[in-house]
């Protein structure tokens, strides 16, 4: 019985095992601060904004993408978005939020702090959930990003739940088979 459990054991977290990728955007690689499409993993980067001399001296680097709000598709989607370094310049600062999207449904949306430091400070996600869209709110003279971080999870295959479903035929084969050797049956 031991080795049933421990074979369905094996089973389960093949079966259901998901590998998460952590994609971090940096903008240090961008030549003559041209931005692609695609470029780590997100499109509509033109639309959005530019990337930039960041100015900021340590911690973020030499580059960051200067966006006055807009929409970026994650192309790996499924994402979980962790998080980016973040700042707001200048004007109105009411309007500043970002929101997530999942199948053209908003799954989260939060509102920023009015009281944000002068350099940009990491903006942690507080959804863990899965994303393919984010959206970026502004005003004023804009926001700036980098190191845009977000984890591309592997979602199980079909061919995973064939796994799982030959695993418990063969152990509901073997229980049964059990039970009718030890009744005496054959």
């Amino acid at each position: 019985m031991q080795i049933k459990t421990l074979f369905l054991s094996f089973i389960l977290a093949v079966s259901f095992s998901t590998v998460a990728q952590a994609v971090t955007v940096t903008f240090e690689d961008i030549p003559n601060q041209q931005i692609a499409d695609g470029y780590g993993g997100i499109s509509s980067w033109n639309e959005a904004g530019q990337v930039r001399d960041s100015g900021f001296g340590t911690g973020v680097g030499d580059y960051w993408f200067h966006s006055w709000g807009g929409e970026l598709r994650f192309d790996n989607a499924p994402v979980v978005f962790e998080g980016v370094y973040y700042q707001s310049w200048g004007g109105n600062q009411a309007n500043l939020s970002y929101s997530l999207y999942y199948q053209n449904q908003l799954v989260y949306s939060d509102p920023l702090d009015l009281n944000l430091p002068i350099n940009p400070y990491w903006l942690a996600s507080n959804y863990s959930g899965l994303v393919d869209k984010i959206y970026f709110y502004s005003s004023g003279d804009g926001i700036v990003l980098d190191n845009l971080t977000y984890s591309i999870t592997a979602v199980p295959e079909p061919s995973n739940y064939v796994l799982l479903l030959s695993g418990l035929a063969v152990i509901g084969l073997l229980r049964r088979r059990g039970k009718r050797d030890q009744f005496g049956g054959n």
